[in-house]
């Protein structure tokens, strides 16, 4: 059944009574213990919109050892490795969390590593390794949406005039699948647009016919490790380049990538907010609003956190929410900068993506 998406707005804000928690207390849902969430305002409390939060794994220590020592300068080259999916007690696997507006911890659900989402007909997309998951509102059933043989690892999920627009970190590609999930109808493959050359400098060669979803893909081994891309009204697609650190913007015929923001340090997370264009500056922890006049971004707003890691930045009805993974936070700002309140969680658990959505 063709799913349609749905667009989202809140209420103005209204004081709430503030949940008070002590530090790592263990909450058990569903099965699963995890330590409880706790969430601290910056003075008086307020409402906070409900938002679910994915979680690509839950052993960040050991993540970011891996990562310093995946470093290309003096590494040895990385080997293209078969994918094992991990079992859901292994540290490795993801979760989807869904919290409540009054700040509790109200469903989980351990995952294949959980990347973008997107809600759908009242069901929550989920992108994981080689495909796009589909949970019902309170996470308890799932099904395979799709999963197509260009996948692999895949990062955001976007709305598009046709259907769904689907980043494959993996693949160095884009694609743009139907609404019913049966059909690739569009794909960009950065291979066949100059991008040819990994981080090390050696050529990358990938087969379009090749199944991509069995194997693992080190990101060093990635052209571009393009991580999220939106449509955009006059067709084109705006996406953000890992290795190049660009916002660039993508001519649908012809493929050719336009720089629209340079000297960005890792980029994701490039989105329309309240109608504005937003991306964050991760590796700065700068989240960035904004508008495209011609080939120019143009900023209105923004704002920094102190992290070395900011996975995702949105601008909702006037507040920025703002996912810290160096912390395990997710931050709620106005515009001026001011952190008004921030939400923390496990400190092993290392976000990828917010999704606000409203309760009634």
């Amino acid at each position: 059944r063709a799913l349609r998406c749905q667009s989202l707005g809140f209420a103005g804000c209204v004081l709430t009574k503030i949940v008070h928690h002590s530090a790592m207390d263990k909450q058990l849902i569903h099965g699963v213990t995890v330590n409880r969430l706790r969430r601290v305002f910056n003075g008086f409390p307020f409402s906070i919109p409900a938002y679910y939060v994915s979680v690509a794994a839950r052993n960040l220590g050991a993540r970011k050892e891996r990562w310093a020592r995946e470093r290309v300068e003096g590494k040895k080259y990385p080997e293209i490795l078969i994918w094992d999916s991990p079992n859901f007690d292994d540290p490795r696997a993801g979760l989807i969390a869904k919290v409540g507006s009054s700040g509790e911890l109200t469903e989980l659900i351990q995952s294949e590593p959980a990347n973008g989402m997107l809600l759908c007909d009242g069901r929550v997309l989920s992108a994981q390794h080689d495909a796009m998951q589909s949970y019902s509102s309170d996470l308890q059933q799932s099904q395979i949406f799709a999963s197509f043989p260009v996948w692999n690892d895949l990062h955001t999920l976007r709305e598009s005039p046709k259907g769904i627009l689907v980043t494959s970190s993996g693949t160095d590609s884009i694609t743009e699948i139907s609404r019913d999930g049966k059909q690739i109808l569009w794909l960009w493959w950065a291979g066949e647009h100059g991008y040819t050359t990994d981080s090390f400098g050696k050529k990358r060669t990938l087969d379009r016919q090749l199944d991509h979803r069995h194997f693992l893909y080190n990101t060093w081994l990635r052209t571009t490790h393009v991580n999220s891309a939106q449509p955009l009204s006059d067709g084109s697609v705006l996406a953000s380049f890992f290795h190049q650190g660009i916002l660039g913007c993508i001519n649908r015929e012809t493929g050719t990538v336009t720089t629209i923001v340079a000297d960005l340090k890792r980029p994701h997370a490039a989105r329309i907010s309240d109608g504005k264009v937003s991306f964050a500056d991760t590796g700065r922890g700068i989240a960035y609003l904004g508008t495209l006049k011609g080939d120019r971004f143009v900023t209105e707003n923004s704002v920094q956190i102190e992290t070395n890691w900011l996975q995702d930045a949105q601008f909702v009805n006037g507040m920025w929410f703002l996912a810290d993974a160096q912390h395990a936070r997710i931050y709620f700002a106005n515009k001026g900068g001011e952190v008004l309140a921030y939400d923390q969680f496990d400190p092993e658990w290392d976000f990828f993506e917010v999704l606000p959505y409203r309760e009634d």
